[in-house]
């Protein structure tokens, strides 16, 4: 009988000893868990941190849109007056852009300030090219090869109104000629014609102010 009290004894001793055991581990495995999670957030906060840094970075260096050189120029434009059947020529102020000066001038021979004008260029016509040769006394000047075909210029308006070009190129560009291509090549309508080294000179007679 004291055997088996004994060995009751020591089956409950041992009993209670594995449950000890256990519940250490498991407040042991409770505790790991506890202290890892705010690890995990703070990488996760980290992580987010340097994706704004990033974000901030580039959004410094997205570039900026330049703004664009604007000066007033005086000029005088010359236009093909129908009525008068003369060249005539007006004296006004345009505005030049990150200094295109032949462009901003031609710009205004396709719309004239008055609306009684004709302009002396389509609004289809652009510009390729255009340079400068003082030494020469001369300005090259390139059209798109549309010329022609926009234009719709029988001779003697043809004549005029190319007439009226160069005086406003001359005129404002200080030179004596000018030479006129439409498409790289030698300007050629069909009703006048040059070759590669011919230009046009400027011609002032019988221009009158529009009034």
């Amino acid at each position: 009988m004291k055997k088996k009290l004994t060995f009751i004894l020591l089956l409950t001793s041992l009993l209670f000893l594995f449950i000890s055991c256990n519940k250490a581990s498991i407040d042991s495995e409770n505790q790991k868990v506890t202290i890892e999670k705010p690890i995990i957030n703070n990488e996760s906060s980290s992580t987010k941190g340097n994706n704004n840094v990033e974000k901030s970075s580039k959004a410094e260096k997205k570039p900026t849109t330049p703004t664009p050189e604007i000066k007033n120029r005086d000029v005088r434009l010359y236009y093909y007056d129908v009525n008068l059947d003369k060249l005539v020529y007006l004296d006004t102020v345009i505005e030049i852009k990150d200094k295109a000066v032949a462009t901003a001038i031609v710009n205004a021979l396709k719309s004239p300030s008055n609306n009684k004008i004709t302009p002396a260029i389509s609004s289809k016509i652009n510009i390729k090219s255009a340079s400068v040769d003082l030494d020469n006394d001369l300005i090259r000047i390139d059209f798109t090869d549309n010329f022609v075909k926009e234009q719709n210029l029988g001779s003697g308006p043809e004549a005029m109104t190319l007439q009226a070009i160069v005086n406003t190129l001359g005129y404002n560009f200080n030179v004596n000629k000018v030479k006129i291509t439409l498409g790289g090549k030698p300007y050629n309508s069909g009703h006048f014609s040059y070759n590669e080294n011919e230009y046009i000179p400027v011609n002032y007679n019988d221009c009158v102010e529009f009034k």
